[in-house]
């Protein structure tokens, strides 16, 4: 049966610390806010925050180091079918990240990133991952 789906989605960020011009030293932290019809959509709330380091290495002015946590709800249908299946879930996924930017050269850049994920896909009979992750950026 198909439902009309209406959801949004906000995101802030600002500068905490290394406001003043020409800072060298600059930490950052946002938030993303989503909600989304629960009777149409398997996840009716999104919600993570973070905080992004620039400049704290000595020599390495452009690199970043972030931090973040993100959670995802099931909706109550959803939650409610696959319990009527006999299925464990949980109510929330949750991430819990640790990245950081490099540039190697002017045209290449990498990003090792490592996460720790709780109730993976929210299904109770996966164990808790770990996931690592490499990201390459090459502009031409």
């Amino acid at each position: 049966r198909l439902r009309p789906s209406s959801g949004g989605y906000a995101v802030g960020e600002t500068r905490i610390a290394g406001r003043e011009d020409g800072a060298k030293r600059t930490v950052s932290a946002f938030v993303q806010l989503g909600l989304a019809s629960a009777a149409a959509n398997r996840f009716g709330s999104y919600v993570g925050a973070g905080l992004i380091g620039t400049g704290w290495i000595a020599g390495r002015e452009s690199d970043q180091l972030g931090i973040s946590a993100a959670s995802v709800r099931n909706g109550s249908p959803y939650q409610a079918a696959q319990q009527a299946q006999g299925l464990l879930v949980s109510r929330t996924e949750t991430v819990i990240e640790l990245t950081y930017l490099t540039a190697l050269a002017s045209w290449l850049s990498v990003q090792p990133d490592l996460q720790y994920v709780r109730h993976p896909n929210t299904d109770l009979s996966l164990s808790n991952a770990w996931v690592v992750q490499l990201r390459f950026e090459v502009t031409f």
